[in-house]
């Protein structure tokens, strides 16, 4: 329906497409088998020809173009208008040389993008790219496949983990609203340095540096640094934390109460009752960006620990803090040449992990000279900072100056004696954090509307849970009769009435779940991780190209056994929530009344529930 336009490239001396007639043939034929996806990823736009058919298609939410020839994005503009695509966000274009890990994660953290994990493919748009930036392609679909990896590695894969953290959460949102806001932490920075101290093997060879730096950067310690800090009289300004096991509480409980004085403790709000108990500073509990932290818009406690270990919170921090400079040390995020996993004076030994139970994993090591061997967390850690590096790095320069582990690209890797030097010509000496406290009108004030949100979240979610377990229960009804069936008679079971029933009973049901505001807003991070496997077999289910009556006829009966699954897990993972925000709640609540006073502000179930 639209005009050809061939290119030439007058450097190679050859068209983009030598027959171009055969060649987008080729491409909108395997396009076509491409109709059901929501995400499409290609290397180069080429002429763009295929671009405004592809768009035409209400199905494709996004379209990602990355090109390494930036001139022929110019051209694409003039041949068809994309301005509204772009303008949509269903059309996204980066240049090659600018694309990295950072854009990667957010291209699939956005929506449901992950979920299709399964079908991810990165699209050459036409044969030229192929001969002249095979290497490029391959480096582009590493950087996504790292990004889409990432992205659902860290989405958990034990709902365990998930509600305890929302259990610690619920638990402590009476003291965190009554403690000093993470909003006025913000505001305190107290040097033109911050140094993240962190426990890797190479920690003690630049604890001298820092403690003659002590009185000029602000150190923020991660919780585990804290014991070796203080043996060698080094005070943090401040410390942050963030597992949600006891097991962090010794890194307290081993350092004394004097040394605790005049230290900031930034402790995630989903930290065990013991870590928090231990702690005998000023502390403030800090929400993580969260959808079920979200929820209860109290954006002044918020938000800090988009990373996974306490380490990337301290990074996260000091740029939240308003920090131009940035310096890591001790964070080697790899094994020592000897072996060692921590730095000597560790709590629990230099050689914390078992080395016969040491997966091993092989990265860049630092300066880019050979490998380091890591291990699973620590790679996920560095996939953080990589991300965060990137993500801030117009706004804050962050130095590494671990001298040893893996390198974590993004930063510059510059000794931390040279650093000394720098810091020394021009600082002054810092001033003590001391931070307000909190206006007890809105203390109040915050603990009556956290109230109602816990009313609201019981309310509904017990709503929400007996809707879905009352479709469960209807489809399992008709998926009884499946059981035990041949391939062949599973497809041909039902009548095409009774299929069409289902689905439409299955897309009710997840129409009212997808438009359900308590499970937007709450359920649905919190149970995440027991999903996503599903999501990503229901992902895989809803792309499947169907060619003639009797593939569609099986891709339907796919879609309707894989929901009574899904159903099944989304029922019974909203139910174990409900009951620990029940048993968790801080506050004296009689729900009989407050469940009868709250406005009904919800969509209601269809009929096919």
């Amino acid at each position: 329906d639209y005009q050809l336009y061939n290119i030439t490239d007058q450097m190679r001396g050859e068209a983009l497409f030598a027959n171009i007639v055969d060649e987008l043939k080729e491409t909108l034929t395997y396009l076509k088998r491409k109709r059901e996806h929501d995400f499409l990823y290609f290397f180069g736009i080429a002429n763009a020809y295929a671009l405004p058919t592809l768009l035409a298609n209400p199905k494709h939410q996004r379209l990602v173009v990355i090109e390494p020839e930036p001139e022929l994005i110019f051209v694409a503009f003039h041949l068809y208008d994309l301005s509204q695509a772009i303008t949509q966000r269903r059309l996204i274009l980066f240049d090659v040389k600018e694309f990295d890990f950072a854009q990667a994660v957010n291209l699939f953290v956005q929506g449901n993008a992950k979920i299709y994990a399964r079908s991810f493919e990165l699209l050459p748009m036409a044969h030229y790219y192929e001969r002249y930036f095979h290497d490029e392609i391959l480096r582009i679909n590493k950087i996504l496949l790292d990004g889409l990896s990432h992205n659902i590695t860290t989405s958990g894969n034990d709902i365990t983990d998930s509600l305890i953290g929302v259990a610690h959460h619920i638990r402590h949102l009476k003291q965190m609203i009554e403690a000093p806001a993470f909003k006025s932490l913000q505001t305190a920075k107290n040097s033109d340095w911050a140094v993240v101290v962190s426990t890797g093997p190479s920690l003690r060879k630049q604890l001298p540096m820092l403690k003659k730096l002590a009185d000029h950067v602000t150190i923020i310690s991660v919780d585990a640094s804290l014991p070796i800090l203080e043996q060698e009289g080094i005070k943090p300004d401040l410390v942050t934390s963030i597992e949600r096991v006891e097991l962090t509480s010794e890194f307290f409980k081993r350092t004394s109460e004097a040394f605790h004085k005049d230290i900031t403790f930034v402790c995630a709000s989903l930290e065990h009752d013991a870590t928090l108990d231990a702690i005998r500073g000023t502390k403030l509990l800090v929400m993580r960006p969260f959808h079920y932290n979200h929820y209860f818009d109290l954006p002044e406690y918020g938000y800090l620990g988009s990373g996974m270990s306490a380490a990337n919170m301290a990074h996260e921090l000091a740029f939240a803090m308003g920090y131009d400079n940035c310096i890591l040390i001790g964070q080697d995020l790899a094994y020592a040449d000897d072996g060692n996993s921590h730095a000597e004076g560790h709590v629990f030994g230099s050689n914390e992990i078992d080395p016969k139970e040491r997966e091993q994993f092989e990265v860049t090591a630092y300066g880019g000279k050979g490998i380091a061997k890591t291990q699973m967390a620590w790679k996920l850690f560095l996939g953080f900072f990589e991300y965060t590096v990137a993500l801030h790095k117009d706004i804050m320069t962050t130095y590494n100056a671990t001298e040893g582990g893996a390198r974590i690209h993004g930063t510059i890797e510059k000794p931390f004696t040279q650093l000394a030097d720098e810091i020394m010509k021009t600082s002054v000496l810092k001033k003590p954090i001391k931070l307000p406290s909190n206006d007890p009108a809105i203390i109040t004030q915050n603990l009556a509307q956290t109230q109602e949100k816990i009313v609201r979240i019981l309310k509904e979610g017990y709503e929400l849970k007996e809707s879905i377990e009352a479709a469960f229960v209807a489809l399992s009804s008709a998926c009884k009769e499946l059981e035990g069936l041949s391939r062949e008679d599973f497809i041909h079971h039902f009548d095409d009435a009774t299929i069409m029933h289902l689905l439409e009973h299955i897309g009710g049901i997840r129409q009212y779940i997808e438009t359900n505001t308590i499970y937007q807003e709450f359920f649905a991070d919190v149970i995440q991780s027991t999903m996503l496997h599903l999501e990503l077999d229901v992902g895989n289910i809803k792309v499947r190209y169907v060619e003639n009556k009797e593939t569609n006829r099986e891709k339907a009966m796919d879609w309707i056994v894989i929901h009574q699954l899904w159903l099944f897990q989304v029922a019974g993972s909203i139910s174990n929530t409900l009951d620990l925000v029940m048993e968790n709640n801080p506050f004296d609540i009689d729900f009989e009344k407050a469940f009868a006073e709250l406005p009904q502000e919800r969509p209601s179930c269809p009929a096919t529930c």
